[in-house]
């Protein structure tokens, strides 16, 4: 028997049957996950949020259209709600601490992953959405200008720049 598809799974959702969106979030979850993760940073934020997301989801059922795909939709909400728990973090920021590790290589390679997270949060937000979408998400540069509404251009200007922030500051960082 093949699995059904989306657009199924919200119909029977739409009809209050539980289990078509269960197995809806767990296809679904992992996708929003991962781009929650890049965005945030944060893995208990980003579950936290991640759990909103399916709740609202479930809440708006009603609303979405069979013909719109699932996947579009919850991105939408993934990148909304990054975006405000980005604001939010910058109005009240927090610093994390980092552990005195005893192999010099493991530190150096957490100096590395840490220089990169930095970066990588320090971008201008829609530079940072960008990138999560194409390098994390896999979208491609048709799917993220339909997605955020831009030309295709400046996807590729934006990514373009991104990739050259981060290859500056990671160079400088290996010396």
């Amino acid at each position: 028997m093949q699995d059904p598809t989306d657009a199924e799974l919200i119909k029977k959702s739409k009809n209050g049957d539980i289990e078509s969106f269960k197995t809806l979030v767990i296809r679904k979850e992992g996708k929003v996950a991962r781009v929650l993760m890049v965005m945030l940073g944060d893995p208990m934020l980003a579950e936290d949020i991640g759990q909103e997301i399916f709740v609202r989801l479930h809440k708006s059922l009603d609303k979405v259209r069979a013909d719109v795909s699932v996947d579009s939709y919850l991105l939408r909400l993934a990148i909304d709600y990054s975006l405000d728990a980005i604001k939010r973090q910058k109005k009240y920021p927090h610093f994390a601490t980092v552990e005195h590790l005893g192999n010099k290589s493991l530190r150096q390679a957490k100096d590395l992953n840490e220089q990169f997270q930095f970066e990588f949060s320090s971008l201008d937000p829609q530079q940072k959405l960008i990138a999560t979408l194409r390098l994390v998400a896999g979208y491609s540069t048709e799917e993220i200008s339909k997605t955020l509404q831009l030309p295709a251009s400046t996807i590729i200007s934006q990514l373009a720049m991104v990739q050259h922030k981060l290859r500056i500051a990671l160079s400088n960082k290996l010396g």
